[in-house]
């Protein structure tokens, strides 16, 4: 909270460097408007007994919810033979396919926490079909982000698994594994363009591919913004007009990036190095607090769900998509509670 706050500081400074201040002005509303949030949701979570169990619930049924919008072009285009990925027939009630698949994957920690605590096969079952669903939907969306966040999904909870005094059956192990098989099997065998392989091999095509060429200019421009403000920063907001600068003699047409495809980048430029600090520290805390509470599955789920949000950030800009700051702050709020139950109980 107290890096948080550092962040939210730093955006209101900036403003006094900001070329643009009406734009930081917007920019900074949104930013106090998800920060108030947060301790609004903390205040409201010391009213319910299981928070953390009502949350998981609400967002399986939101998950349910998405699942469904995404599905039913889908099957149609299944049932024709054919399916195209990276349709955005499949975007569901967003309205971007980055934006859809990490809504899905934000929720997957919840599915591997009812998995988990299932004591009956048939909701086992269950709980790993919509898993299988869920993931299947984020292959045929294609974004290469995503993908990735699923492999560190599986990897961080085997390897988190390895390293915990818990008991894990063998049965689920497999349950998860033959989920991610299955998946990218039916991935490669109904996809009629290309398949989650071809979008994989994408990644190591740096001079083929003009999506990752275009965040490599991006991130290009962001370190030379940096180099002239490393302090001060731009002011919030205004990474996208001094990025023209720095960018004028490269543009193709009228094509402007509003965002860097990175949120630390983007943040240490508009806020310079005191608010980037002030947010990386969100994440450093997190982490120190997982190394040390590893053998509480409660902290091992959200940070599942940090670990790829800090993808998204790395690749995306969630920090611009209010679907992603509301998982955001949820989450944050989860480790609120727990720390707070952990404490009440010492």
């Amino acid at each position: 909270l107290i890096g948080y706050s550092f962040f939210i500081a730093s955006s209101v400074v900036s403003i006094f460097f900001a070329k643009n201040k009406v734009e930081s002005l917007v920019v900074l509303s949104q930013h106090i408007t998800i920060y108030l949030s947060l301790l609004f949701i903390i205040l409201f979570s010391s009213s319910i007994s299981d928070y953390y169990k009502f949350i998981f619930k609400v967002l399986y049924i939101l998950l349910l919810l998405e699942l469904i919008f995404v599905l039913y072009p889908l099957i149609i285009d299944i049932d024709s033979n054919n399916v195209m990925m990276r349709s955005n027939r499949y975007v569901g009630l967003m309205s971007n396919i980055n934006i859809t698949a990490f809504s899905l994957l934000y929720k997957v920690p919840v599915l591997l926490y009812f998995s988990e605590k299932s004591k009956k096969n048939k909701s086992l079952i269950f709980h790993l079909f919509v898993l299988f669903v869920t993931l299947f939907s984020v292959t045929i969306l294609g974004s290469r982000a995503s993908l990735l966040a699923i492999f560190f999904i599986f990897f961080f909870r085997l390897t988190s698994i390895l390293f915990s005094k818990n008991k894990i059956k063998l049965k689920l192990i497999l349950g998860y594994a033959f989920t991610l098989l299955l998946c990218l099997i039916l991935n490669f065998k109904i996809t009629n363009d290309s398949n989650v392989v071809d979008r994989l091999a994408t990644i190591g095509a740096l001079n083929n591919d003009s999506s990752i060429n275009q965040r490599l200019q991006f991130y290009n421009i962001s370190f030379e913004i940096f180099k002239k403000h490393p302090f001060s920063g731009i002011g919030i907001g205004n990474w996208k007009y001094e990025s023209i600068r720095e960018n004028k003699f490269d543009a193709q047409g009228y094509i402007v990036p509003f965002f860097a495809h990175n949120d630390f980048l983007q943040i240490i430029n508009e806020n310079g190095i005191v608010g980037f600090l002030g947010y990386i520290s969100i994440f450093l805390f997190l982490g120190h607090l997982f190394i040390l509470n590893i053998h509480n599955k409660k902290y091992v789920y959200t940070a599942l769900f940090f670990g790829i949000y800090f993808i998204d950030a790395m690749l995306n800009f969630p920090m611009g998509r209010v679907v992603s700051q509301i998982h955001f702050i949820i989450f944050l709020s989860l480790i609120f509670h727990i720390n707070i139950i952990k404490n009440e109980q010492k």
